[in-house]
């Protein structure tokens, strides 16, 4: 009963069954409970791509609210890759977890794998309204709009955008908001302007190289990733273009490596830590009530202003 933290335990014998738990370095045998509670008390995670500053902030957000819950994280990765998306699913589930948040889905992936696992999925970072599940992230479309429309209110007409692979509601919806501003602003779209990415650093580099050796030369480029902006921002540098003077550049995300000094990136700020605490949140919470509602839990995002878009005001903007 103290193991299962059950109030009805005074705080004296409490304490003494912990302390003989130290001295006897006992461990519950979790199979066992799994066998008998049908509950492993484990979650799986899924994320796309683990050394992306993004994904591991999510990660820790997720791992410390179940830790708070008294549930296990196992992770896998994925490589953005739709067939070990499906493998990572199925074996995850193979270790009776008791329910799945996926931060890496597509709108390309099949449903009835996700039907069948007989376990509750929650969606972080993008959607899948196909699957009828709770999801927790920012407005993408409202984020590509701001940032397009950040830099056309400091002069810039002529904006491309590196997107990310087809398949993902945020990067599709990010175009989406950048369309939107271009037409607010009465610029045309252009689709040689559009360059997809896969949300890395050497696809966001590759990418800065096909724009930089433009003519004309866009003005401004926003990037579907802190990432690919980077490696947009290193590539142009390269073609000795002055990044926040010929060219302002901003990215999604703000990930700890785009405050540094030598990169100062202009970029839309998700709440990266809060969207894991609350996806585990509503996870427990279907585990729990399997048949309430779907969730869908939109956060606020910030525009986090440094060098990059050469505007000259650092600082964040709360939209």
């Amino acid at each position: 009963m103290v193991l299962n933290n059950r109030a009805s335990v005074s705080l004296a014998v409490r304490g003494r069954v912990l302390a003989a738990v130290r001295e006897l370095g006992y461990r519950p045998d979790l199979m066992a409970r799994a066998l008998r509670t049908r509950r492993s008390a484990s979650i799986g995670l899924l994320l796309s791509d683990i050394r992306n500053p993004f994904f591991g902030d999510i990660a820790r957000g997720v791992e410390d609210r179940a830790r708070d819950a008294g549930y296990a994280v196992i992770f896998t990765n994925t490589d953005a890759d739709p067939d070990a998306e499906i493998r990572g699913v199925y074996g995850l589930a193979s270790r009776r977890i008791d329910g799945l948040v996926l931060t890496s889905i597509r709108t390309t992936s099949p449903p009835e794998v996700y039907q069948r696992l007989g376990i509750p999925v929650v969606l972080v970072n993008r959607r899948a309204d196909h699957l009828g599940c709770d999801f927790v992230g920012i407005d993408n479309v409202k984020a590509g709009r701001d940032a397009a429309l950040h830099l056309v209110w400091h002069g810039r007409r002529r904006l491309a955008h590196i997107r990310g692979l087809p398949g993902s509601t945020a990067s599709e919806d990010r175009v989406t908001g950048y369309r939107q501003a271009l037409e607010e602003a009465g610029l045309a779209f252009c689709d040689s302007l559009v360059i997809t990415g896969d949300l890395s650093f050497k696809s966001g580099y590759e990418a800065g190289l096909e724009l930089g050796r433009r003519r004309p030369l866009p003005d401004g480029v926003i990037a579907g990733n802190d990432l690919m902006a980077i490696g947009a921002m290193e590539a142009l540098r390269s073609l000795g273009i002055r990044v926040g003077e010929d060219v302002a550049v901003m990215g999604v995300d703000d990930i700890w490596v785009s405050s540094l000094p030598g990169v100062s990136l202009s970029t839309v700020r998700q709440p990266r830590y809060e969207m894991g605490v609350k996806g585990c949140e509503l996870l427990l919470a279907r585990i729990e009530q399997p048949r309430r509602g779907a969730v869908r839990l939109i956060l606020d995002h910030e525009l986090v202003l440094r060098g990059s878009c050469g505007c000259g005001v650092y600082g964040r903007k709360s939209v």
